[in-house]
């Protein structure tokens, strides 16, 4: 324990004066029976604050170098202005207390947005991973036979993250981005990993696939539903407060044309993974674990009669023979891993508008993803099933 000004005065005291001064060791025995519950000090601590007197005349603390300490009242200022208004800027607080941006010692967190679990969801994902715990204890590696697959989309009119992108302003000066078209077009993009063919095969086994915006089939069935029901409503349109509704209407029905549906899914799975999965090796494919979300798209009826008869018993998902539980992205390596990483890379440098350059940079970026990392995201998916146990299938990011 370092010594303040009053331990040294009491050296000093000790030393003595005159003819009666004492010698360093015996100052420092003194000391220590004095504060037996101490460090004892060491001649030459004794020595230096001998010096140090004679030198200066005092035993102070010399003053510190660097940024002056910060006035005790300007701290709980700074603290009682935090409290009353806690989504108040750095910059706010510092020009109201009239002091430095780096003196306000609070960090601005920004907000994270969730999903909300409903009343039943805990007990679901508690259900599942220790499912899913106690079959990788009972099958080492069993997490390692799971497909993990989702799709995300990817915009061509340029990455506007609204969180990181502001500006800083005593009044809103309604800043906006201008978008190529009212509609953004977009790249929706269907990502499957596999863990054990990385090892097995020796070579990254990440597969990806851009969606189509629909079949033809279904696209001409959409306009040509379009077609009907606009010219039907004009038929038995007999005001001109209806034409809104029209338009709606149009709109909705072009919006679905875009959208995934389940033939688009299920067209992929039976084209595209099915040959995918022909490339894998056979000891591995008789062990898959297909796993989705459950989203429309993926809960379709023939969509899961297609999974029970290629993957028998081994699919993951929304009605499947193991159920995954409902609102739970931040359990499947995709979300909480690739989307991320993969955008972050897409949307480093500015975009043209054009469609295939989007592709491109989405396949290098899946490309420059190493082996590593994707084991790093199996090991990572297996820490998170456990907390999420033991927090009883709450919420832990």
């Amino acid at each position: 324990m370092p010594l303040n000004e009053r331990d040294r005065i009491e050296i000093l005291m000790m030393i003595g004066v005159g003819d009666r001064m004492r010698t360093q060791q015996e100052v420092c025995r003194l000391f220590h029976e004095m504060h037996p519950d101490r460090e004892p000090v060491s001649q030459s601590t004794v020595s230096r604050i001998e010096r140090k007197y004679r030198e200066l005349g005092h035993v102070r603390d010399a003053p510190r170098q660097g940024r002056p300490k910060i006035n005790e009242n300007v701290q709980q200022d700074v603290i009682l202005s935090a409290l009353e208004n806690p989504h108040c800027t750095v910059r706010q607080v510092s020009r109201d207390l009239n002091i430095g941006k780096s003196s306000v010692k609070y960090h601005p967190y920004r907000v994270r947005l969730i999903h909300e679990l409903a009343e039943d969801d805990f007990d679901r994902r508690t259900e599942f991973c220790e499912y899913m715990m106690d079959h990788n204890n009972q099958n080492n590696g069993f997490i390692a036979n799971i497909l993990f697959s989702d799709e995300a989309t990817f915009f061509l009119n340029g990455h506007v993250n609204r969180q990181n992108t502001r500006y800083w302003s005593q009044e809103n000066l309604h800043w906006m981005q201008e978008y190529h078209t009212q509609h953004p077009q977009k790249v929706n993009v269907w990502a499957g990993i596999p863990e054990v063919s990385i090892s097995t095969v020796g070579e990254k086994k990440l597969v990806t696939k851009f969606l189509e915006t629909g079949s033809v089939l279904d696209i001409k069935k959409s306009k040509k539903l379009l077609n009907e029901d606009y010219a039907a409503s004009v038929l038995e349109l007999h005001s001109v407060r209806e034409a809104p509704k029209l338009s709606l209407r149009k709109r909705a029905i072009e919006t679905e044309i875009k959208n995934l549906n389940r033939n688009t899914y299920l067209g992929m799975l039976q084209n595209f993974l099915t040959d995918k999965l022909d490339e894998l090796p056979l000891s591995y494919r008789t062990r898959i674990f297909f796993q989705q979300d459950g989203c429309p798209a993926h809960h379709a009826v023939t969509v899961r009669n297609w999974l029970n008869s290629e993957f028998n018993e081994h699919w993951i998902g929304r009605d499947g023979p193991i159920l995954w539980p409902p609102r739970s992205p931040d359990l499947t390596i995709l979300d909480f891993y690739l989307w991320g990483c993969l955008k972050q890379i897409v949307y480093r440098e500015p975009l043209e508008n054009d469609e295939e350059q989007l592709k491109t940079m989405i396949q290098n970026a899946v490309k420059s993803l190493s082996m590593e990392e994707i084991r790093n995201s199996f090991n990572e998916s297996r820490a998170r099933i456990e907390i999420c146990a033991e927090k009883g299938g709450a919420l832990f990011e």
